[in-house]
């Protein structure tokens, strides 16, 4: 997905420990979704899960990290029989979960790395991925931002498109709003890939912001953001789209990202004013 690309900049640069953003935490490539998950792709058969476990900044397979089913909803631990440990390649696969447990949630965890969920993959789904970001990335992203990351709050990244998982069209110069609000406020990214505190913002129409916020690239972060479901609104001009996120923990990364689907939104939301 378009998003991991961005993440994987944005964690190069900077991350932080705090964003919570995107109509659910991850986003699977599931056109029904109701929020977060990553790219699902079919094929991996009835009860399976299958997927590889990539560090957030650099994208190389993550050998030794804890991965987790999580209940979709409350984000709580599945059991320790839907625990695996990823060997060198990254790559890890799920087996014999329940008939009838559609969508699940998913935990990753390592030393050296925060605690980073993703919601919404569809059981039955291969070639996921499911990402874990260092402890350096989101430390030097609230240092660029200039934000004190509260252990007690979360945060969570992520991109506004029109379509899809599966047919991302970026919906630039957007204004996410979260409920509740990420108490460092929420942050866009500029022509070059990365969050900045000068694009956040209330306006993106203003001359001030220049090329406007998140230009033709739809990405945003929020920063420190209460544990507990959030909910998520996208405002594109006069479109508005909403969704959520199931659970944000303390002290932990939640990947997500806003889809304006084709079928309620015949064309692309991004306003005429949006130029880089």
């Amino acid at each position: 997905m378009k998003l991991y690309g961005f993440l994987a900049i944005l964690a190069s640069v900077i991350l932080m420990a705090g964003f919570a953003v995107m109509l659910g935490c991850g986003d699977d490539d599931d056109d029904n979704d109701s929020g977060g998950g990553d790219d699902d792709d079919s094929g991996g058969g009835a009860g399976t899960l299958s997927a590889v476990v990539h560090d957030f900044q650099t994208k190389m397979a993550v050998q030794d990290a804890v991965v987790e089913l999580v209940d979709n909803v409350s984000g709580d631990p599945l059991g320790d029989q839907w625990k695996l440990t990823s060997p060198s390649d990254g790559n890890v696969t799920f087996t014999g979960i329940p008939e009838g447990v559609d969508l699940v949630g998913v935990k990753v965890t390592k030393a050296g790395y925060k605690d980073t969920y993703q919601y919404d993959f569809n059981v039955g789904a291969s070639g996921e991925e499911f990402l874990v970001v260092g402890e350096s990335t989101a430390d030097l992203v609230a240092l660029i931002l200039g934000v004190t990351l509260d252990p007690t709050k979360g945060f969570a990244a992520g991109g506004i498109y029109w379509g899809d998982p599966t047919d991302e069209n970026p919906v630039g110069c957007a204004v996410v709003e979260t409920d509740p609000a990420p108490e460092s406020g929420i942050y866009y990214f500029g022509p070059d890939d990365l969050p900045t505190p000068d694009r956040n913002v209330d306006s993106p129409e203003n001359a001030a912001n220049g090329l406007g916020v998140n230009p033709l690239n739809g990405y945003w972060v929020g920063m420190n953001i209460p544990a507990g479901e959030v909910d998520i609104t996208a405002y594109s001009g006069d479109n508005v789209q909403t969704s959520f996120i199931p659970k944000v923990f303390p002290d932990s990364v939640c990947i997500a990202n806003v889809y304006y689907s084709k079928t309620d939104f015949t064309a692309d939301p991004t306003q005429a004013f949006c130029t880089e």
